[in-house]
């Protein structure tokens, strides 16, 4: 989706792999990660971390959005 929309759009990995690579390779692409079991406190804070920024979101839905208002000739 980021190589689509060319936008940071924020992304959060949860995962059982305890693994130090994959730990890196999240990291690496810019990804959040949280390891299971997540506690709901902790993945709360999280999303409301990463969807903090909101100007991706704005960017993102006035890209989607018409420029103009689209006139129908009857």
């Amino acid at each position: 989706m980021r190589s689509n929309f060319k936008a940071p759009i924020p992304a959060l990995l949860i995962t059982g792999d305890i693994s130090v690579e994959r730990r890196q390779e999240a990291e690496a692409r810019g990804y959040e990660i949280l390891q299971k079991p997540v506690p709901p406190i902790s993945l709360r804070a999280i999303v409301c971390e990463i969807l903090k920024p909101q100007a991706t979101v704005d960017a993102l839905l006035a890209s989607a959005a018409p420029a103009a208002p689209i006139e129908l000739n009857p």
